[in-house]
């Protein structure tokens, strides 16, 4: 009785085993297409299908946690370039990879080792999916000491306030003779100096326009004096001396959005008029920069803070039609008191 119950079974696991086969056979003839039936049955019979399977599922790093997961609580998941070394997964912010390449060269962040060509080509593809910085190196970063032309102790004064009011937020820098020469030898247009601290943990960025002339002395160990706004941008204090600096050819831009330090309705009769006026004067716009507009009303200085830039986040805006868009402004009523408290927040 056992032995028949068991060949029962037996004979009833073989239907199973069948009927699942050519199941399996029906779907494998729709995917892998131009196969024969022999090939189909060799891939069934190796389970090669099953083995890219679990090759795929341990490699794969989407579902992966991060070993440093602490570091990235701030930052957008989408934003988290993943890598594995040493049986680890570390992740980091695409720009912290981009930043660590141009620094440190193709290695991986955790370790420093090199990386392989293929992990190379796949972070490089992810950054320039992610990026919203778009734009053409023109050189490489070289190393500056730079100072901030004022008086700055333990946080930013009401005098510093004034200064950015009175440039109107344009952020200029006198560079050597030699950054400036390599500067003319390239097409005519419009170029920027990109500007990062010296570590690959601050993932902010400033840019500057070219003074219209150099330091008058060419020695490359020149202390560089850095507008008030670059530190606004990188989001540092002026006893960071430390940086690195390169050439970059912006995009032409399309639009940008503005948020208005003042909240009121009743400074400009024509917001769009003066701002083109102002921006006339500006060959680049980019993200977090402050520009400060005079007002058509009372003449008096108002700052703007520019919150997007399209369609990257720095823009050549020589002559072209820019769009501007307005978010809410920030809930202040003086320009200067506005601002300072935004630079010590």
């Amino acid at each position: 009785m056992n032995n028949q119950l068991a060949s029962l079974r037996e004979l009833q696991k073989k239907k199973y085993e069948a009927h699942k086969r050519k199941e399996k056979e029906k779907i494998y003839s729709e995917i892998l297409l131009g196969y024969s039936k022999d090939k189909i049955s060799n891939v069934i019979d190796n389970e090669y299908i099953e083995k890219i399977q679990r090759f795929i599922r341990k490699y794969r790093l989407s579902d992966k946690e991060c070993s440093n997961i602490e570091y990235l609580f701030d930052c957008n998941p989408c934003d988290i370039i993943k890598n594995r070394s040493n049986g680890q997964v570390h992740g980091y912010h695409y720009l912290t990879w981009e930043k660590h390449f141009d620094i440190r060269g193709y290695s991986d962040i955790k370790t420093d080792d090199s990386l392989n060509l293929q992990n190379i080509q796949r972070i490089n593809k992810l950054i320039k999916q992610k990026t919203k910085f778009k734009y053409q190196k023109m050189n490489n970063f070289k190393d500056y000491n730079c100072i901030y032309n004022g008086n700055y102790s333990k946080c930013w004064e009401f005098t510093d306030m004034f200064n950015i009011l009175e440039d109107r937020g344009m952020q200029k820098i006198s560079v050597p003779q030699s950054l400036f020469t390599e500067m003319l030898s390239y097409e005519p247009d419009v170029y920027a100096l990109e500007i990062v601290t010296n570590d690959s943990v601050n993932i902010n960025k400033s840019y500057c326009m070219f003074n219209d002339f150099p330091l008058q002395d060419a020695d490359e160990e020149n202390i560089l004096t850095l507008p008030i706004g670059t530190y606004q941008q990188l989001k540092i204090s002026p006893n960071h001396n430390d940086f690195k600096m390169r050439v970059i050819k912006p995009v032409i831009g399309q639009r940008i959005k503005l948020k208005c330090f003042i909240n009121s309705d009743e400074i400009f009769e024509d917001i769009k008029n003066q701002l083109t006026i102002e921006l006339t004067k500006h060959k680049i716009i980019s993200l977090n920069q402050i520009i400060a507009v005079e007002s058509d009303v009372n003449h008096s200085i108002i700052p703007f803070l520019v919150t997007e830039c399209i369609p990257s986040n720095i823009i050549n805006i020589t002559n072209i039609d820019l769009e501007i868009d307005f978010d809410q402004c920030f809930d202040f009523e003086n320009p200067v008191e506005s601002l300072f408290m935004y630079f010590n927040t």
